[in-house]
């Protein structure tokens, strides 16, 4: 069935991939991963509690980042884009946050939510780019075509 052959990709991706982060991903192991990783991110964060869900990010996070970086191979881009969109926007993000709660001018804090908008713009577009786009159908620096 499809679910059982979804989920084999997705424990495929913490497993025997946890640090891949050579050769290529297709966009349907791509968006496997975040599908499974987002439901259950969800499900542990809703109805459990946030110390379980804490595990699961630190767990996670690591092979979302290399599925991530091998779809940016599969489309021919170097996995170094991959710091445009994440860590290095949120720890700019962390800090500003930090010094907006600790004021009351209202400038500031409108300024704070339109980059936070902005900032999940980006992350929207990037992730429906990685998904949307076609991989280069043949073998790339990064190594040969992924098969389904």
């Amino acid at each position: 069935s499809y679910i059982k052959n979804f989920f084999q990709i997705y424990i495929q991706c913490l497993t025997k991939k946890y640090f891949q982060f050579s050769e290529r991903a297709n966009s349907k192991e791509y968006f496997i991963f975040l599908l499974f990783d987002s439901i259950i991110s969800f499900f542990i964060a809703f109805i459990f509690n946030s110390l379980l869900w804490k595990y699961f990010f630190m767990i996670t996070t690591i092979p979302c980042y290399a599925v991530s970086i091998r779809r940016l191979h599969d489309v021919n881009k170097t996995g170094w884009w991959i710091l445009i969109i994440t860590p290095i926007p949120y720890i700019i993000l962390y800090f500003y946050g930090l010094q907006v709660l600790e004021t009351t001018s209202q400038i500031l804090k409108i300024l704070f939510l339109i980059t936070l908008i902005f900032m999940i713009g980006v992350f929207l577009w990037f992730n429906t780019y990685l998904l949307l786009k076609k991989g280069i159908p043949d073998a790339n620096k990064y190594g040969k075509p992924p098969t389904d």
